[in-house]
């Protein structure tokens, strides 16, 4: 798909299985609940502004840059813009302080 379409080959290729990730989820919750007998419900489309997440399988800490005197981290992924956020809980910079970042969540 990457070599077909070049908007995705500007991508990081974990942002891309972070898609698959997703789509899987739903399909599979959606046979289990079939095989259960209960009401299928359907997955409904989803525009960009309804996301409010972003899953990138593999993500490393150096992705992230700490908030110098400001209180926003950021995010850094190939062929995405900066994503900025807040650490509200702290558990983020806990994890990070500990060694154990890919634990964080």
């Amino acid at each position: 798909m990457r070599g077909e379409d070049t908007r995705w080959g500007g991508l990081d290729t974990r942002v891309g299985r972070g898609v698959i990730c997703r789509f899987d989820r739903t399909r599979k919750a959606f046979y289990d609940r079939c095989q259960a007998g209960k009401e299928p419900g359907y997955p409904r489309f989803k525009s960009r502004r309804r996301w409010r997440s972003i899953e990138i399988p593999g993500a490393s800490a150096a992705m992230l840059s700490e908030p110098g005197e400001g209180r926003w981290w950021r995010l850094r992924v190939k062929g995405v813009p900066s994503i900025r956020f807040t650490d509200r809980s702290g558990r983020l910079g806990a994890a990070l302080s500990e060694g154990s970042w890919w634990n964080y969540g």
